[in-house]
């Protein structure tokens, strides 16, 4: 672990590792959630539109300073792009509206883990969560000027050089505290998503070990139809977040399979999906009378056919490893969480 950065008390953050996240690309966001995309949800139009670039002029000297630091504009733009298209995709998912989101800005990430030997907090330009307690982080995000991040100075599959490590390693500290894969840097050029992998270890602040990142870089110039949009993009990383923290359990049911990229340095994993159907299958055919026939047998091998479900989905954690991260059970509640 890195001891010569911090976040302004002395606070360690991670080493990073970086690999291009060739998954995040408007194809994959089609396959995933094109049957979102394709209903009668109001979509607001900054989904396929670049922002105003005035409301992402940054101060250069109040970022240099280590502050967090939203410029006028920022958040709101933020808002417009995700907001009503996260609180629209929730209800397609079959998600309970009991819990909205909530978005801050220069927001101190607490751990309150009491086995967390590592730092205490955290601070995020912006964070979005889910309302309610306790807390349940979707997204992380930093502002940064264009003078400190640029994406195309890190070079793929080796560990940065300090000049462009630093805003990655500091999201990296961010996503960690609040025990969420997923943040995005900002400037007024791009929007770089992350995905990050967190051990165990990593969270409760024992691990020496480099964070492994997966980075995608979106210009705020891409506009139109054809285009991963930086508005889209951002919706994208949130719902990938609100799915996986709840398991994927419904949008199984939704997704169409998409087939691996090509290429990929880190390629989608396939995953099978069966419903849990055998033993109330075997049950319900040992208790009746007659036995069941052949075609009986056939007709149910068929159906269990039909239930598995192929997902391809981009190395998600599986539910027994947001578990153990720490997340609490009622996350993972089909009624009273997302």
């Amino acid at each position: 672990m890195s001891t010569n950065k911090t976040n302004g008390r002395g606070q360690l953050w991670p080493e990073v590792f970086v690999a291009t996240w060739s998954g995040f690309n408007l194809d994959t966001v089609e396959n995933l959630y094109g049957n979102i995309l394709a209903t009668d949800m109001d979509l607001p139009p900054t989904l396929a539109s670049v922002p105003d670039s005035s409301g992402l002029e940054l101060n250069s000297k109040q970022e240099k300073s280590g502050t967090c630091f939203l410029p006028p504009g920022v958040l709101q733009w933020i808002t417009a792009a995700i907001q009503p298209a996260v609180e629209e995709g929730k209800k397609q998912l079959g998600a309970s509206s009991g819990r909205t989101l909530v978005q801050e800005v220069d927001k101190a990430i607490s751990n309150k883990d009491p086995d967390q030997s590592g730092p205490k907090f955290a601070k995020a330009a912006y964070v979005l969560s889910l309302s309610g307690r306790p807390t349940q982080y979707v997204v992380v995000g930093l502002i940064k000027h264009k003078s400190q991040w640029r994406a195309d100075k890190v070079p793929d599959g080796q560990n940065p050089s300090m000049n462009s490590e630093a805003p990655l390693c500091q999201l990296a500290n961010c996503c960690r505290q609040a025990r969420v894969p997923y943040g995005f840097l900002l400037t007024e050029h791009e929007l770089a998503v992350c995905r990050f992998t967190f051990t165990q270890d990593d969270l409760t602040g024992k691990s020496a070990n480099p964070v492994n990142c997966e980075l995608q870089s979106i210009p705020l110039a891409n506009h139109g139809v054809g285009l991963l949009t930086a508005p889209l993009a951002l919706w994208f990383l949130t719902m990938l977040s609100l799915d996986e923290g709840r398991g994927g359990t419904t949008a199984q049911r939704l997704m169409a399979p998409i087939a691996p990229a090509d290429g990929c340095s880190l390629a989608l994993d396939t995953m099978m999906v069966a419903e849990d159907v055998s033993a109330s299958r075997d049950s319900t055919m040992a208790d009746s009378s007659p036995g069941p026939d052949a075609a009986t047998m056939a007709d149910g091998a068929a159906s269990m056919d039909a239930e598995r479900i192929v997902i391809e989905r981009s190395q998600r954690l599986t539910f027994e490893q947001y578990e153990r991260m720490g997340f609490d059970a009622s996350f993972f509640d089909f009624g009273s969480g997302i």
